[in-house]
């Protein structure tokens, strides 16, 4: 038996053992035209409420009310077009996207309510990245038209769920760990919730920037599973397969941020927030196709549920009433994006 054949042999051996290493990576290119949709539907059901006032229970009455009363339904559409303008270093530095729908619902006690963001429909926003402040600044593209400006500074520039993608090359069945704080982008894309927090509009998202922080660094305790589950195709080409979980236990403390919330609301009556707490309970899974050639997204899905526990207790009129509080509520959610070259 010769040398060469042994050598040969070992090499497809190898081959068949460890299949060639897949390097994926966003790799926007210039001049690139995308159109993408996201759809998103959110149901919470409020389980139970339970209050007492100076150690006597409050008649809540959470049995009589009917459960379809107690639950809630949250639901957005989202399809833009990004024309990448230029590229450099694996990131777009000018991107203009075009929203072309921008819409949701919501229903809950009987009730229906559809909104949609008619003055950024049909409009142009440039993102530019700024390598000194390390962050994309954002601008309308028509000068003259009538857009909030708190409106477009709330507006998030990456909708690429890179975010999972792997540091250097992996093979089919290796993980790796992504932090939590990707959940925001995975089931809200577009919005940056962090600057919508500074901003006084009624276009905003009015999260205070302080309750951010603290879930910001509650979320890093989170940890996103994700594996590379293979190789599959379609009409675009070669797509990588990501399958990804995260199940996490969270708990916020809230009450000094709530305190200092209430004591600039509380003028007409002396309030004050001892304690508020909420401990979250997070399951969730996903997948994600990543098209190899194009180095961008094709479709990615999340879906979960959300246990969710509050404890408060406050004083008011100067000490004289003492509440507390507890409820637990539950959410289920499914989140779709799809992303394609304009034809």
């Amino acid at each position: 038996m010769n040398s060469r054949w042994l050598l040969t042999s070992a090499l497809f051996l190898g081959l068949a053992l460890n299949p060639a290493a897949t390097r994926l990576e966003y790799s926007p290119t210039e001049g690139a035209q995308i159109e993408k949709t996201f759809n998103g539907e959110f149901t919470v059901f409020i389980e139970n409420v339970d209050a007492t006032m100076n150690g006597q229970p409050m008649p809540i009455g959470m049995d009589e009310i009917d459960p379809s009363e107690r639950e809630g339904v949250f639901s957005y559409s989202v399809e833009v077009l990004d024309v990448l303008k230029s590229v450099a270093d694996g990131r777009a530095t000018k991107l203009v996207r075009t929203y072309n729908t921008v819409e949701g619902t919501a229903e809950g006690g009987g009730n229906s309510e559809e909104g949609s963001f008619d003055e950024l429909v049909g409009q142009s926003v440039e993102f530019v990245w700024d390598e000194e402040g390390e962050l994309y600044t954002r601008s309308l593209v028509d000068e003259d038209a009538e857009v909030e400006d708190n409106l477009i500074q709330s507006l998030a520039a990456e909708i690429e769920m890179s975010g999972l993608l792997p540091e250097g090359e992996v093979s089919v069945g290796d993980t790796w760990e992504v932090p939590g704080e990707m959940m925001a982008a995975l089931m809200v894309p577009g919005i940056d919730f962090y600057a919508a927090s500074k901003l006084d509009s009624e276009e905003s998202v009015e999260i205070p920037v302080e309750i951010l922080d603290t879930l910001r660094t509650s979320m890093e305790e989170a940890i996103i599973e994700c594996k590379f589950a293979g190789l599959s195709g379609d009409d675009e080409g070669e797509l990588a397969v990501i399958s990804y979980t995260l199940n996490a236990e969270v708990s916020l403390d809230l009450g000094d941020v709530l305190a200092e919330q209430m004591d600039e609301a509380s003028e007409q009556m002396e309030m004050e927030m001892d304690e508020f707490t909420v401990d979250l309970s997070l399951e969730l899974e996903g997948e994600l196709l990543w098209n190899v050639k194009a180095g961008r997204f094709s479709s990615y899905e999340i879906k979960g549920e959300v246990a969710l526990d509050g404890y408060m207790t406050m004083t008011m009129g100067g000490g004289q009433m003492e509440l507390e509080g507890e409820a637990e509520a539950s959410a289920e959610f499914v989140v779709e994006g799809e992303a394609s070259a304009k034809s």
